[in-house]
């Protein structure tokens, strides 16, 4: 069993050079975060009990916008969000569709937990995915294990897929770089992947045919996770900026 003056010096080695938050500095404990075995049955059922609650939420704004609910619960959401927006979420092919990623942000206290936001920003997973498998290295019973976070995050896209990364999440994009290096670094060693990283988009004047061929010969190239760091570099361009420029309003 490692000291713990060793244990830092093994967690301060383990860190990647680039980061995991953009211009971020950290503490260090040689422990993992210590939890009870009552939290850490709530923490497993917390998930199932948030994606309830957001597909009741979900429903009641589709309610809302039909008219069988109280006006006032679209006209909310939708304060200050252009109108592109507005209709694209409204399409019938997604409207029902629900965040991959349920990230509630909890507030510890001395009477149990408080959530004090519920997000699907994958902000943290990276970071939380690192910190299980250094931990792991020498504690066993840290929660999740060593690959809980990556095993998690792989079921979001289990065919690979493009991490996109907006301007306002850049802090997340060192941790997004982990993640898309060792999922890619396990399917090459299993055989059915390369290597790859998060890559940058094409600039905003190129041709989108050029983006589009792009985009083919990456997924040629097999790398299974990749992404880019301008959400208005992916997909309808027009529409992405056209959103952007409307925000800025």
């Amino acid at each position: 069993m490692l000291v713990q003056s060793n244990r830092l010096e093994v967690i301060q080695n383990a860190f990647p050079k680039e980061g995991l938050f953009a211009e971020k500095d950290w503490l260090l404990s040689p422990d993992a975060f210590s939890i009870d075995k009552k939290f850490l049955t709530e923490l497993e059922q917390l998930g199932h009990r948030l994606f309830v609650f957001q597909r009741a939420c979900n429903q009641l704004y589709q309610l809302s916008v039909k008219g069988k609910q109280p006006a006032w619960v679209a006209r909310y959401l939708d304060a200050g969000k252009p109108v592109e927006l507005i209709e694209f979420s409204r399409r019938k092919e997604i409207r029902d569709d629900l965040p991959r990623v349920i990230r509630p942000d909890l507030i510890l206290t001395d009477e149990g937990y408080i959530i004090a936001e519920i997000d699907s920003v994958p902000g943290g997973i990276g970071l939380t995915g690192w910190l299980n498998q250094t931990y792991s290295g020498f504690d066993r019973g840290v929660v999740g294990g060593e690959n809980g976070m990556l095993d998690g995050f792989e079921s979001v896209l289990p065919k690979g897929g493009d991490v996109v990364i907006s301007q306002e999440a850049a802090t997340y994009r060192p941790e997004m770089a982990w993640i898309a290096a060792r999922l890619n670094q396990r399917h090459a060693v299993a055989g059915v992947g390369y290597p790859g990283s998060i890559r940058n988009s094409e600039s905003a004047g190129e041709s989108s045919s050029r983006h589009q061929s792009s985009r083919i010969s990456k997924r040629k190239c097999g790398s299974r996770f990749s992404g880019c760091s301008r959400c208005e570099n992916s997909g309808d361009e027009t529409w992405a900026t056209n959103i952007s420029s409307n925000y800025k309003k």
